[in-house]
């Protein structure tokens, strides 16, 4: 067998990698319809402009994590 014959992207850690995001996203797309009513229930006026400020904050807070938290630790110093 060559190498390119033994290679499997169907390993146990990525099919836990897809698993993690699949949920992740899920639980983030769940919130987003409920999180307007939440919010006027709080008693803010607008709810749509309070609510976009949440959503872009937990976006950016994302991104900036995947950028400081290295993919693996053989990537540590």
């Amino acid at each position: 067998m060559t190498k390119q014959q033994d290679f499997s992207m169907w390993s146990v850690n990525f099919i836990l990698f897809c698993l993690a995001n699949f949920l992740y996203y899920g639980a983030f797309y769940l919130y987003i319809p409920v999180l307007p009513q939440y919010v006027e229930m709080l008693g803010y006026a607008d709810m749509f402009a309070l609510s976009g400020i949440i959503v872009l904050v937990i976006t950016l807070a994302g991104h900036w994590c995947s950028s400081v938290i290295p993919l693996s630790w053989k990537e540590r110093k």
